[in-house]
């Protein structure tokens, strides 16, 4: 377990933390495909390297066998995500609807999971089956597992990074052409008589009214959502279930004039859901290793 916790943690390190928009935007570019993977590729392959050889060389002599299975399991894993990573670009350039592009996103990371088990079954360093596997997996999310500290460690940052990082990309793929532009209230004209002894003088004023709200900076927005995300995870895990509306009613104040703009309020309605579902279900899953 420990083995299969580190590569994951590398790769959510490497996947979501790690790399920057512009290698996001190079790896999409035919011109500049191949380098900008083989970069990316190249970081997993270090941080693999970095958090596998401690534990291979306390857990084995340093001899030749150790050397050799060190070396396979590590490129290995970096070659097949590679391939993943080359195949989901040609096929998401071909894509044009976003729940697809979701769909790959997600169907992406999960087969980046399954190569990692895969590699390690298929070097013997863990000897589980399937079926076990399976067992295991269901006695996670209906019972919980038994972690040594270094373990639960991994585990819970592993759900952080997924939380923060992850969702973000996620959320950003779903929303991205749910995206309102700069939101402006119609423009509200106002006439006013002035009246002495019931006597109209003559005086009208007219005054127009505009209110507009410029999209904010996508990072400050993407960072409130990552800490959103970590503090309903930390009240699921906390039992507090109830105080999620409270921070859901704190975040909405700031937007409330916004919400004049029924555009800006559907893309804020389901942006929120989104990530209020995702940070509750991975709350459960940091109480599984707890």
């Amino acid at each position: 377990m420990t083995y299969f916790l580190l590569l994951i943690f590398a790769h959510v390190l490497a996947d979501f933390f790690l790399q920057s928009s512009l290698l996001v935007k190079q790896k999409k570019e035919k011109s500049t495909r191949i380098k900008a993977l083989t970069t990316h590729t190249g970081i997993h392959l270090l941080l693999y390297f970095l958090f596998l050889l401690p534990f291979f060389i306390r857990e084995n002599q340093w001899s030749l066998s150790a050397v050799l299975i060190f070396t396979a399991v590590i490129l290995s894993i970096a070659a097949i995500h590679f391939i993943i990573d080359f195949i989901k670009e040609i096929i998401s350039a071909m894509v044009t609807s976003q729940k697809h592009h979701a769909l790959i996103f997600v169907l992406d990371q999960l087969l980046h999971v399954i190569s990692i088990v895969w590699i390690l079954r298929s070097f013997q360093v863990v000897t589980f089956a399937m079926p076990e596997l399976l067992e295991g997996i269901y006695a996670y999310l209906f019972y919980g597992i038994s972690l040594t500290q270094l373990e639960t460690m991994l585990a819970l940052g592993i759900l952080v990074m997924v939380a923060t990082y992850g969702t973000s990309y996620f959320l950003a793929i779903v929303l991205k052409n749910l995206a309102p532009e700069d939101s402006v209230i119609n423009t509200k004209r106002e006439r006013q008589e002035k009246k002495e002894n019931d006597r109209v003088t003559g005086t009208i004023t007219t005054t127009e009214v505009s209110f507009a709200y410029p999209r904010q900076n996508k990072n400050i927005g993407r960072y409130i959502g990552m800490l959103e995300r970590i503090l309903i995870i930390i009240l699921v895990v906390n039992q507090a279930l109830t105080s999620i509306t409270i921070l859901v009613a704190i975040k909405s104040i700031t937007r409330f004039r916004q919400f004049e703009d029924k555009r800006f309020a559907e893309y804020y309605l389901i942006g929120t859901l989104f990530s209020i579902v995702i940070a509750v279900c991975l709350g459960f899953l940091a109480l599984r290793v707890l």
